[in-house]
């Protein structure tokens, strides 16, 4: 810290009197104890900004004082007594007074059983030791996160769990991160004692026929499929942005806390912290529930079109074009066939990889690079996942398109198509989600490369 010079010399100087006033304030009982603790706080910083040692250690005595008398209080107060216990462990290591370790002893010994307050004294504790000391001191911190959880039930259990591992993470405590990885993965749901809420929303029968009717159309099966791709079920980027805005103001708390997403095996995908956070998976939700309510539709306008052009496996080779060759055409065509029979699961395993496929074609002829090479860890070279190439893809793509592509095949706590279907994570596919592969091959055999690359010129973008 520094004191102007004006502020700090002399006998009566204002800053000797503000360190004096601090004390005596302290001594006093003046003023609520998280007053006197950032009080005594504050004459720390100033005697030690101007070096006056004589003051420094007058404060340090009475912030010693004043954290013993915060533990003897009947009501615990413990974030006063961390508080003074950190102006304590502020100093130099060698200037650390011994009573530092008596104190944080007697904080655990009152305050430790509460896996936050643990992880604060551990992690006051971890100052005043050498490094080689910090492990075992932070292991304690997360034997108490942990000790906590078992002790508890439902979401709690979860985050308290969760929160031991990030901090067995965070300091290097592998084993133990991964242990308690393994227990957290071993909840069963009933453990989470979630219940179902449901909200329901009446829409007009004609209204929804009115749409699917325009959509297929009495034209022919070609037109239906190409007014059928045009579509983008997750709708206009900038609308659900603005429908994620205005939850957040008409609905505060529900982005006010902490928010958690999980995933298969209990694994927790995404923590939402920030408002920015909570935006943006706001954003995803919105998306996500555009696409879901689509996938109802898709299965009513596939059937319309069956109903009046004949099966749409007949018509598969309409789906080739510069982006989807020959050879995913023919596994389209069975796809179509399976689906047109009720073997909807099937459908889905055939079409999610062949998607993948055919995105990955669309980023070589982007001029991207789809391909990784060995690393000297031993890391193997290969082919890049989907969601690294269609993240790639991003600036090159309708951002419509991208959000929707992304959102049915990668995001995880959406659709996640392909990777539910690469890694096994779904029991069986619905209807709905064969519905939307069709539907995405669709609109992707409705763009094209708008022109070709070349290794001095800027990617060129994908055209609708």
């Amino acid at each position: 810290m520094t004191v102007p010079r004006d502020f700090a010399t002399g006998p009566g100087s204002a800053a000797r009197e503000a360190i004096d006033s601090y004390v005596a304030a302290a001594n006093s009982e003046f003023g609520e104890s998280m007053v006197i603790a950032d009080g005594l706080s504050r004459a720390y910083e100033v005697a030690r900004g101007i070096g006056d040692q004589s003051r420094v250690a007058e404060v340090l005595d009475a912030v010693s004082v004043a954290s013993l008398e915060s533990l003897d209080a009947d009501e615990p107060r413990p974030g006063v007594t961390l508080h003074l216990i950190k102006t304590l462990v502020s100093v130099p290591r060698a200037e650390i007074l011994p009573v530092v370790t008596e104190l944080l002893d007697a904080a655990e010994r009152r305050y430790g059983t509460d896996p936050w307050h643990s992880s604060s004294i551990q992690e006051l504790r971890s100052r005043i030791v050498e490094p080689a000391a910090r492990a075992e001191i932070w292991r304690r911190a997360v034997v108490a996160y942990a000790q906590e959880a078992r002790r508890s039930t439902g979401l709690r259990k979860y985050a308290l769990l969760q929160g031991a591992i990030e901090l067995a993470a965070a300091h290097d405590l592998t084993s133990d991160a991964e242990l308690l990885r393994g227990e957290l993965q071993g909840m069963s749901p009933e453990e989470f004692e979630l219940h179902e809420v449901a909200v329901t929303a009446t829409i007009p029968r004609e209204e929804v026929d009115r749409y699917v009717n325009d959509v297929v159309g009495s034209d022919s099966l070609d037109e239906a499929l190409a007014r059928f791709g045009s579509i983008v079920p997750s709708g206009d980027l900038a609308d659900n942005v603005e429908f994620a805005r205005m939850q957040m103001r008409e609905h505060p708390l529900r982005f006010f806390a902490t928010g958690l997403r999980t995933g298969p095996e209990n694994s927790l995908i995404r923590k939402l912290s920030t408002p920015d956070e909570h935006e943006a998976q706001a954003v995803v939700d919105s998306e996500q529930m555009r696409i879901a309510f689509f996938g109802l539709l898709a299965v009513d306008m596939l059937d319309a079109m069956r109903t009046a052009y004949g099966p749409i496996a007949d018509r598969a080779e309409w789906f080739a074009s510069d982006l989807i060759d020959n050879q995913v055409v023919s596994r389209v065509a069975v796809a179509l066939e399976r689906y047109e029979s009720g073997d909807f699961d099937s459908a889905v395993s055939i079409l999610a990889p062949r998607m993948e496929r055919v995105l990955r074609r669309m980023a070589a002829a982007l001029g991207l690079v789809v391909t990784r090479l060995p690393r000297a860890n031993g890391q193997l070279g290969g082919v890049k996942g989907l969601g690294e190439i269609l993240a790639a893809m991003k600036d090159r793509l309708p951002i419509d398109s991208y959000r929707y592509l992304w959102t049915l095949l990668c995001e995880p706590t959406a659709q996640n198509l392909r990777n539910r279907v690469g890694h096994g994570l779904a029991d069986e596919f619905s209807q709905a989600e064969a519905a939307l592969l069709i539907q995405s091959f669709c609109h992707v055999r409705g763009m094209h490369v708008a022109s070709s690359p070349s290794v001095a010129s800027p990617l060129p973008p994908l055209e609708p």
